[in-house]
C-alpha cells in the first residue's frame, strides 16, 4: 500500500509568512509504500486483559515482535515534549485504506520515536524548547539556504519499508521486546512498547524490566498476560537483544530527543556538553542504533564525560563493569 506520511523536517530560510532566514522545522510528507501481510503471518504472544482489539495484542512473526503502530512510545505520555495526546483536530485528508496510522498519529509517532535521529544537522537551541503543537506544515519561502527535507524523507521511508505492514487495513509496527514498568499513577501508561532500533525506548533498566515480565504478579498488576509458556518466552528472549545493551542504546539515543536525561543534570548541562552531544551525533550518523559492543564501548566512553553521579552513570558504569561470555 503506498500513502504519503508525515515526518518532521528542518531547513533554513524564510517562509511564506515570514522574510526572516533562520533555522526552521515543520512537518513534511513522503511517499511510502508499505507492505501488505496476513494476519496467519503473525502469531499473538501477549493480551491485554479483558480485550480483544488489535491494539490490546502484541504478536511475534517468529523472529521479531509486532505492535498495532498507534499503540507504540505512549510509555512517555504527559511528558513535556509528547505528542501522546496530540490535538483532536486535524486539518488535513485521511488516508483511506486504513484503520490506524492516520495523519494526526503519524505525527506522534515520529515525533515519540524519532526525535532528531534522522537529521543529519544538529537542531539549533531552539528545538529544545519547542511545542510540539506548534510545529507548522512545512511551507519554505523564496530564501532557502539548505533544506534537509529530501533525505530526512528518505531515511524516514525506508525505516518504514522495513518495519511497518498492513494486515487487514490496520498498521503493525516491528517493535523491541515488550517490557512493563511499575504504575506510578494511574493515568500513566505501563507498557514500554518502541519501535524496533529502540527509537523512544525511555531510559530503564530493561534487564531488570525482563525479569519482571516472569514473575506471574507483576504481569497481572500490569493487566497484560503472556499467551505462551515461560520456556516459549526465554528462548525468544535468547534470540533477542542483549537487554544491558538496549539500557545503554536508549541512554545514547535519549539525547537526540526534544527531553532528555541531559536537560535534567545540575552541572553538565546541554550548553557545555554540546562538542561532545554533536561527536554522538556524527557517530549515530555511522552507526544509527547498532547495539554492537564495539559502537557501544565507543559511546560510553564519551558519555561518561557528560553523565554525573546518578542513575545514568550508573547504567553506564554497569556496561563498563559488564561480565563478558567467551
Amino acid at each position: 500500500m503506498n500513502f504519503k506520511a508525515q515526518f518532521l523536517t528542518q531547513y533554513r530560510g524564510d517562509t511564506k509568512q515570514a522574510v526572516k532566514v533562520t533555522d526552521r522545522f515543520g512537518w513534511a510528507t513522503i511517499e511510502v509504500e508499505i507492505e501488505p501481510y496476513s494476519a496467519q503471518d503473525f502469531r499473538p504472544v501477549l493480551r491485554r486483559v479483558g480485550r480483544s482489539g488489535f491494539a490490546d495484542h502484541v504478536y511475534h512473526d517468529g523472529s521479531s515482535f509486532w505492535a498495532e503502530v498507534d499503540s507504540v512510545n505512549l510509555s512517555r505520555r504527559g511528558d513535556v515534549g509528547s505528542l501522546g495526546s496530540f490535538g483532536k483536530y486535524w486539518w488535513g485528508s485521511n488516508v483511506e485504506g486504513l484503520k490506524n496510522f492516520q495523519p494526526r498519529e503519524q505525527q506522534r509517532f515520529f515525533w515519540n520515536a524519532f526525535g532528531i535521529c534522522f537529521f543529519d544537522r544538529l537542531p539549533v537551541r531552539h528545538f529544545y524548547t519547542l511545542w510540539p503543537s506548534k510545529v507548522k506544515n512545512y511551507r519554505p519561502g523564496k530564501v532557502v539556504m539548505w533544506d534537509e527535507t529530501a533525505l530526512i524523507g528518505k531515511k524516514y521511508a525506508d525505516y518504514l519499508h522495513q518495519n511497518l505492514c498492513v494486515v487487514d487495513d490496520i498498521v503493525l509496527c516491528r517493535i523491541e521486546r515488550p517490557c512493563f514498568t511499575a504504575k506510578r499513577e494511574s493515568w500513566r501508561d505501563i507498557e514500554v512498547f518502541t519501535p524496533y532500533g529502540g527509537f523512544g525506548d525511555p531510559v530503564l533498566d530493561f534487564a531488570a524490566l525482563e525479569r519482571d515480565t516472569y514473575d506471574p504478579a507483576f504481569m497481572r498488576s500490569s493487566h497484560w498476560q503472556w499467551m505462551i509458556s515461560e520456556g516459549e518466552i526465554a528462548e525468544i528472549d535468547d534470540r533477542g537483544t542483549d537487554p544491558i545493551a538496549r539500557t545503554v542504546r536508549a541512554v545514547y539515543m535519549d539525547l537526540f530527543r526534544q527531553k532528555s536525561w541531559l536537560g535534567e543534570q545540575k552541572k553538565i548541562t546541554k550548553a557545555k556538553a554540546a562538542k561532545k552531544v554533536a561527536a554522538l551525533h556524527d557517530i549515530w550518523k555511522q552507526k544509527g542504533s547498532s547495539v554492537e559492543d564495539g559502537h557501544l564501548e565507543r559511546v560510553t566512553e564519551i558519555l561518561l564525560g557528560i553523565a554525573e553521579n546518578g542513575p545514568v552513570r550508573d547504567i553506564l558504569d554497569g556496561w563498563e563493569n559488564r561480565t563478558i561470555s567467551l
